[in-house]
């Protein structure tokens, strides 16, 4: 063995021989190269037979543990410690011509690894190989591999004979992220997900040359990011799923056929699946190729397919592209929808044609886009366009070959919105202009936008506009102004009110086309509303911003609500009222807001003993069209009576749904000098009955009993629970409302006006004694608790009052044996000393008088 390396050029430093015998011989600590370098080997093990052995032939190589670093650099493959002596031998002038004096039946290399350098980086590749069928130089006409990069499997296997190698690849499940490591310095991109590889090709070695190839390329449950765009199997219902295949095939270097199915693209929320096939023939001087797609938009219920044909042809001084799009025939002539953010689009016949030459390196273009019977659905927002084109071509200048120019139109006709609330139209809408590049000058554009006899209207009639028109030059870059645009409304109603006619100036400023103008509120005679807006040129698919504002307004007299709605007849309204309002157009969206805010305000309606003060409203509508505001909206009202009940510091938090209905979130206010929280209730103008539960903390007793009509209350002592109220039918009742003392926490409490508990009753009786006993003792009582109960019995309010406690002094009362019963007598200082005793008050209150509550119902609706 030594004397066949050493005829091969190759040094042989270290050598240990285990075991030999008549059937094989083991070596081990095996070293090829310098000390410092080379490759090193666990074991070698030669199987033979003692017949073989005498014919110089050996059965088979058995090599263990190969452990090789190499690397690629300037352009070539380095392995350490065998570069010099390879060197060497491509040196040598002398070429030895002697054979291994051996044959060899079979190679294997097992258990092997390559440590390999690239760009800075190591790849350790685990690696299995057998060979067999050698010549004279021992290279294999037969070998079989099987490598492991980073844990996947690899086979390869080929034969070897007159100077063409047929190779083939085989991988299953191998997993993308081997490609992402090895890409990641090269291309940014992201990949997951398993693939397989099947791949035969034919080489020729000297010269190299592919003769032929046929591959295919499966990723299974896959993802591959780049840029933004992603691309993955498809998952889609309708879809059947499948792996996604790529295949090439190819009979000689001149013909290559490929197919690439199924594929899902993703950008955004764009999911487009496509196929893909073609054929390129290439040759010194031409390449031409045809390739053939087939995509469909899957964001949709109708997911619209195209059929796209896209011919390349190049030669020595002309490269030419035509691309052609047309519906697919599977869906030819139907209508197909599509799905973006809150969109709904639908179409028919969609059709694309661009054709792009390039003769003696002028260039030329022609394009044409075209759609027909567009809707597009926004919640319940839609709008129309029959016919949409966009026509152009572009051209190079030949006086200035670095210039190039190009016309476009824009045109649509019966252009329709409609909403629940708003319907628009415009009969045509027409873009014309010229666009100039040059690459000194960047880009420059001349530009006009041009529509006339538009017409808005609300549902029902309240708001008609007329006779809407406009006319928008426009120009790049965007550092020209001018003021020579106009927008004009014909005529503007609302309601019973007149409008306009009212003329807008359009001016462009830094990327904006803006328009201003102001118009009188005919109700508020000395209110003034602007209007303001702009276009914007540079955002994508086009916003156009529409504002209107009146700036801080306080009447100089009180405000009749009944002007606005006639329920409200009798309210009067003063305070500082602002307010700001905006309508952004972006592509086919429309959204919509107003501000509405209200400081120290207030409305009274003095008929029915109803007053709000300090009224401190915040309120943000973000959609006019369905009249919504998001959550917390505020309102504040610094002090609140409704006949003789008062509250203070009312604060809700609330949501407006729609014009008839109103989301509270939250209540509270001040009452009796303690708190009153309301929870979650929705008020709704189809709706005529509501349940709200007031809980209250901490009220105090004597203010409490004052409110409801109990005169001459002091003392302390304070109350929880809650009242439930329900409102029906415009009335109020009160069910099971029950208040209670903390326990523990008693007090005490003193009502002169006690002869309201006794009104009705006939003197004399054993009722009236005992509540004439309990009136006495509540003139100057302490209590140890106290219970509250309030009920609505027909149109009165219930209120059950129960005290366990004591009198402070002796009552005018003794107890008369004869009569079984208490007698009231001249003076409490012949009355008696009542240690404990539990008192039970009730009286009624006519509750409509007590809460006048009807000013409030009726703001309510």
């Amino acid at each position: 063995m030594p004397s066949i390396l050493k005829d091969s050029g190759i040094e042989l430093t270290q050598l240990k021989v285990r075991s030999i015998g008549p059937g094989g011989a083991e070596i081990s600590d095996f070293k090829i190269g310098p000390d410092d370098g080379g490759i090193l080997i666990d074991s070698i093990r030669l199987d033979y037979t003692p017949s073989a052995l005498f014919k110089k032939h050996i059965n088979r190589v058995v090599i263990s543990g190969i452990s090789i670093d190499a690397r690629y650099e300037n352009n070539k493959v380095s392995i350490t410690g065998l570069d010099e002596l390879l060197n060497k031998k491509d040196n040598s002038k002398e070429e030895s011509e002697t054979a291994v004096p051996v044959t060899i039946g079979e190679i294997k290399i097992v258990n092997s690894t390559l440590d390999f350098g690239y760009e800075g980086k190591k790849f350790r590749i685990p690696f299995d190989i057998s060979a067999t069928s050698f010549d004279k130089d021992l290279l294999p006409h037969n070998f079989n591999a099987t490598i492991y990069p980073d844990g996947n499997k690899v086979r390869v296997s080929g034969i070897w004979e007159n100077n063409i190698i047929k190779l083939a690849v085989k991988s299953d499940e191998v997993a993308l992220d081997l490609y992402e490591k090895i890409l990641r310095d090269m291309i940014p991109v992201n990949l997951k997900g398993k693939s397989s590889l099947d791949l035969v090709l034919t080489l020729s070695i000297d010269p190299f040359t592919i003769k032929d190839i046929s591959a295919s390329f499966k990723l299974d449950k896959s993802s591959i990011s780049y840029s933004g765009v992603v691309l993955t199997n498809p998952a889609v219902p309708l879809v059947d799923y499948r792996p996604i295949s790529i295949n090439i095939n190819s009979k000689d270097a001149q013909h290559l056929n490929f197919e690439i199915s199924p594929i899902m693209i993703n950008q955004s929320r764009l999911s487009v699946l496509s196929d893909f096939s073609g054929t390129v023939d290439i040759n010194e001087d031409n390449l031409k190729g045809d390739i053939k797609a087939f995509t469909r938009l899957l964001t949709g219920d109708n997911m619209p397919a195209l059929a796209w044909d896209v011919a390349i042809e190049k030669s020595t001084d002309i490269t030419s592209v035509k691309i052609g799009a047309k519906e697919g025939e599977e869906n030819f002539g139907h209508p197909f929808s599509v799905s973006i953010n809150d969109t709904d689009i639908t179409a028919v016949s969609p059709e694309i044609e661009a054709s792009v030459l390039f003769d003696k390196g002028i260039l030329s273009a022609d394009y044409l886009f075209r759609l027909k019977k567009t809707d597009a659905q926004i919640v319940d927002m839609s709008f129309s366009l029959p016919a949409v084109s966009i026509k152009g071509n572009i051209r190079q200048d030949e006086n200035n070959m670095d210039q190039y120019i190009s016309s476009f139109t824009l045109n649509s006709r019966e252009i329709a919105f409609i909403s629940p609330d708003i319907k628009a139209s415009i009969p045509e809408y027409l873009v014309k202009g010229e666009i100039k590049y040059d690459p000194d000058k960047g880009i420059n554009m001349e530009a006009g936008a041009n529509f006339k006899k538009g017409v808005v209207s609300m549902q029902g009639g309240a708001l008609n506009i007329k006779e809407i028109a406009g006319d928008f030059p426009f120009s790049w870059p965007l550092d020209k102004s001018y003021d020579r645009g106009r927008l004009s409304i014909g005529n503007f109603t609302y309601g019973d009110y007149a409008l306009g006619p009212l003329d807008l100036k359009i001016a462009q400023k830094k990327g904006d086309i803006n328009f201003t103008g102001t118009v009188k509120y005919p109700p508020l005679a000395d209110m003034k509303i602007n209007l303001s807006g702009s276009t914007s040129l540079t955002s994508k698919g086009g916003t156009t911003n529409i504002k209107a504002d009146i700036p801080a307004y306080k009447p100089g007299v009180d405000i009749d609500l009944g002007k606005f709605a006639p329920a409200l007849k009798g309210y009067k309204f003063n305070g500082l009222l602002k307010t700001d309002g905006a309508i952004n157009l972006s592509g086919s969206l429309m959204k919509s807001g107003l501000n509405i805010t209200i400081e120290k305000g207030a409305i009274n309606n003095n008929e029915n003993k109803l007053a709000l003060k300090d009224i401190l409203l915040s309120l943000t509508l973000d959609d006019l069209i369905s009249f919504r505001s998001p959550f917390g909206q505020k309102i504040k009202i610094g002090n609140a009576s409704f006949g003789d009940i008062s509250v203070d510091d009312v604060a809700f938090d609330f949501r407006v749904d729609s014009l008839s209905s109103i989301f509270i979130e939250q209540g509270r206010f001040k009452w009796c000098g303690g708190n009153i929280n309301i929870q979650s209730f929705r008020v709704d103008t189809e709706k005529d009955e509501y349940l709200i539960t007031l809980f209250c903390d901490r009220l105090r007793l004597a203010d409490l009993l004052e409110q409801f009509g109990v005169f001459g209350v002091t003392g302390g002592g304070t109350v929880n629970g809650r009242i439930p109220i329900t409102i029906s039918k415009g009335k109020i009742s009160f069910e099971d409302g029950f208040l209670y003392s903390t326990p523990g926490g008693g007090g005490k409490i003193n009502i002169r006006g006690t002869d309201m508990f006794k009104a009705g009753m006939t003197p004399g009786t054993p009722e009236y004694i005992q509540m004439d006993i309990a009136s006495e003792a509540l003139k100057a009582f302490d209590y140890s608790w106290v219970k509250m109960s309030l009920n609505t019995d027909q149109e009165e309010l219930t209120v059950k009052l129960q005290f366990d406690g004591k009198p402070e002094n002796k009552l005018p009362f003794r107890y008369d044996k004869d009569l079984s019963r208490f007698q009231r007598v001249e003076t409490a200082s012949e009355g008696s000393n009542f240690q404990g005793i539990s008192l039970d008050v009730n009286f009624k209150l006519p509750l409509d008088e007590l809460l006048n509550y009807k000013g409030a119902l009726d703001m309510i609706k």
